[in-house]
C-alpha cells in the first residue's frame, strides 16, 4: 500500500510535509500583521529596517510530533523569533553548515549541519528519509550572491519498502546552470517546490528568487510529475503573483497545483 503523503502550505516559504510516518516543517515564519518582520535592504526599494506585511493570517498548523525542521537559510523572511519560541527544541533541525551555529538556532539541541551535496539519513518505523543539501544561487550577480550568503536547496528522498518518492525544494534561488547537474543527480523527481515571488526584480540588486520565466525553465529541466509553488502572495516584498506561472504552464506535462495559505493537498 502507498504511504500517505500530504503537503500543507502555511504561507511564504513555510510548509508542513508528511511522508508516511515522517513529519517535517520548512523555513518557519509565523509572525503576522502589518509588521510580520523587518528587512535590512528591502529588495525592491533598498530601504533599511523596512516593515513587511503579511497579507493573509497565519493558518492553523499542527506542530505535534514534528520530526524535522528544514532551513534553507536564516534571512528574516525565512526564520523568525516566533519559531524559536514555538518549535520543540528536540526536533532535528537541518540547516546550511555555515549557519548552523547562528544564535537563532542555539536553543535547538539536535542541529544537523548540511552542505551542498552532503546527505543525512533518518529512519523511522521501517521507513527512510534521505536529505541532501543542494546548491542554490540567491542572485545572478556574483557579488550580490556572495553578500546574501549560502542558501541550501534540498532533495528529500523518501522510501518505504519498494515505494520511493523524490522531492526537490529549491530554496531561494534564481536560475543557474548547475540546476542541470541537480537533475542528473536526482533523476526522476516526483515533486518540485520552487520559491517564486520574483523578489528584487524591480529593485537595485535584481532578481533574488524565481520569476515565472525562470521557474518554467526549471520545470522544463527537472521534469517533475507535480509542481507546488511556494514563496508567493503571502508577504508584501513578493513582486510577482502566481498567475503568470499558471499561464506559462498551461501546456506543461507537469501538473501544477497552486494552493492557498492553509490548504492541504494529497500526493
Amino acid at each position: 500500500m502507498k504511504p500517505e503523503i500530504t503537503f500543507n502550505w502555511i504561507g511564504g516559504p513555510t510548509f508542513l510535509l508528511k511522508l508516511g510516518s515522517f513529519k517535517l516543517l520548512s523555513d518557519p515564519i509565523f509572525a503576522g500583521g502589518p509588521v510580520a518582520f523587518y528587512m535590512d535592504g528591502h529588495p525592491s526599494t533598498g530601504e533599511d529596517n523596512a516593515p513587511i506585511l503579511r497579507f493573509s493570517p497565519l493558518p492553523f498548523l499542527d506542530l505535534n510530533n514534528l520530526d524535522l525542521v528544514l532551513i534553507s537559510h536564516l534571512h528574516s523572511d525565512h526564520f523568525d523569533s516566533f519559531a524559536t519560541k514555538i518549535l520543540s527544541k528536540e526536533s532535528i533541525l537541518v540547516a546550511p553548515t555555515a549557519q548552523i551555529n547562528s544564535p537563532k538556532l542555539q536553543k535547538f539541541i539536535n542541529r544537523q549541519p548540511l552542505g551542498w551535496w552532503e546527505e543525512v539519513l533518518l529512519e523511522k518505523e521501517g521507513e527512510k528519509l534521505r536529505i541532501m543539501g543542494l546548491p542554490a544561487n540567491h542572485s545572478h550577480d556574483e557579488p550580490t550572491n556572495e553578500a546574501l550568503g549560502i542558501v541550501n536547496g534540498y532533495e528529500l528522498q523518501y522510501t518505504s519498502g519498494n515505494f520511493a518518492y523524490t522531492i526537490y525544494w529549491t530554496g531561494d534561488t534564481v536560475w543557474f546552470d548547475e540546476i542541470r547537474e541537480i537533475k542528473k543527480r536526482l533523476g526522476k523527481v516526483d515533486l518540485l517546490i520552487p520559491h517564486m515571488g520574483a523578489v528584487g526584480k524591480d529593485g537595485p540588486w535584481g532578481l533574488m528568487t524565481l520569476d515565472s520565466g525562470e521557474a518554467t525553465k526549471v520545470v522544463e529541466i527537472i521534469k517533475p510529475f507535480t509542481v507546488i509553488p511556494v514563496h508567493h502572495h503571502t508577504f508584501s516584498h513578493y513582486t510577482e503573483p502566481i498567475s503568470p506561472l499558471v499561464e506559462k504552464m498551461v501546456n506543461s506535462p507537469s501538473e501544477l497545483r497552486v494552493l492557498t495559505e492553509g490548504q492541504t493537498t494529497y500526493l
